[in-house]
């Protein structure tokens, strides 16, 4: 991956290019957190997969001289859907007025407030039955249904990185069982309190709970119904594509 990212910055510097780029660096989803994998997503909650804030929380940094203001973190709320427009406005668009993402460009560029107020973190019901619909609004986060497994807080990998010689695959089955919650259940956090999602709110505040239930139902409505073509493994052969795969193996 570094040398990857410097071989890209390297090449724009040697064609004049540098100078006039936008570099963005951001990841899709949170880590798969488990011994066999490498991702970690301590203090969050959850793993790769899941509505916890371990599956879901981004992380991203920004470069360029078109940005106004440098050297700080922002913390404005921001979706993967929003780098669309922003970046069409970066260089003299603009997007579809119904599409989902906004422009946050200021946002990023200045550092000023996002015009984002809430988002979706999922609504559609998956073919396997692990339905799960959540939504944040404002500083409150909402799950409704299944939040996904594992949900516990993985702790850190040891210093030398190697999970297997130190955690058996059951061994840490067993250590995420000890904070699994229930499935179809509701859960409410105040994530800009408590971003690792300890203390469920949904008994003490059933009003709040009430408004992002009927957000979500009012969104479920404009749902477009997801696709899921059949996997057809044989068509995706490497022998058939000059040793690459290619889509059809998931």
């Amino acid at each position: 991956m570094d040398d990857a990212v410097k071989y890209l910055v390297t090449s724009l510097q040697k064609h004049g290019m540098w100078e006039n780029t936008l570099f963005v660096f951001t990841t899709d989803n949170g880590g798969p957190a488990n011994p066999i994998n490498a991702g970690n997503n301590w203090p969050l909650r959850g793993s790769k997969g899941t509505l916890w804030e371990g599956g879901t929380r981004g992380v991203a940094f920004v470069h360029g001289n078109m940005l106004q203001r440098t050297g700080y973190v922002n913390n404005e709320m921001i979706h993967a859907v929003d780098w669309y427009p922003s970046l069409l406005e970066l260089v003299g668009g603009s997007g579809d007025p119904d599409m989902d993402g906004l422009n946050v460009w200021d946002t990023v560029s200045k550092g000023y407030p996002s015009p984002r107020k809430e988002f979706v973190y999922n609504i559609d019901v998956v073919k396997d039955a692990r339905s799960g619909a959540a939504i944040r609004m404002g500083d409150y986060k909402l799950i409704s249904g299944k939040g996904g497994h594992p949900d516990g807080w993985v702790p850190v990998p040891t210093v030398d990185g190697v999970w297997e010689e130190h955690v058996l695959m059951d061994e840490y089955e067993e250590m995420i069982e000890l904070g699994l919650a229930p499935h179809n259940k509701t859960y409410l956090f105040n994530i800009k309190d408590d971003p690792t999602e300890h203390h469920d709110l949904s008994k003490h505040m059933p009003d709040k709970v009430n408004e992002m239930l009927a957000r979500l139902e009012e969104l479920k409505k404009k749902l477009v119904p997801a696709i899921h073509p059949k996997e057809e493994p044989d068509k995706a052969d490497p022998r058939k594509f000059g040793n690459a795969w290619s889509p059809g193996w998931c």
